[in-house]
């Protein structure tokens, strides 16, 4: 069985670090700056590795399929938190979503996180 180191069970990510930031007038703007910090940091390591070519690394796959419900979650949530569209800045991210989307199976997918994300979050 595998079993998280104890040292990560405690952290949160950058993403759920924010989701009592999402109101402006209860928002720690410092806390906020810091994670998106951290979320603009990989988001330029996957654009420095991505492919040049239509996906992640060359023929649509798993990388795309990983990468897809997070690009949604972005696309949703850095607005909310003040921040830039997550593809700004980022040609090949911004091309790849927008290609990774005309795939059937990825809008399947990502139909059904954005009922997620309504019934949870509102949004």
């Amino acid at each position: 069985m595998l079993r998280c180191p104890p040292n990560r069970v405690k952290t949160k990510g950058p993403f759920r670090a924010t989701y009592s930031q999402l109101k402006p007038e209860a928002r720690d703007e410092s806390l906020v700056a810091e994670k998106l910090a951290i979320v603009a940091q990989k988001l330029d390591l996957i654009e420095a590795a991505a492919h040049e070519g239509a996906f992640l690394i060359g023929n649509f796959s798993l990388a795309d399929c990983a990468l897809a419900p997070t690009a949604l979650f972005l696309e949703h949530f850095l607005p909310l938190l003040g921040a830039a569209e997550w593809t700004d800045g980022r040609p090949r991210l911004a091309a790849w979503w927008g290609r990774v989307r005309e795939q059937a199976a990825v809008n399947r997918a990502l139909a059904e996180q954005r009922q997620a994300l309504e019934s949870t979050f509102g949004i």
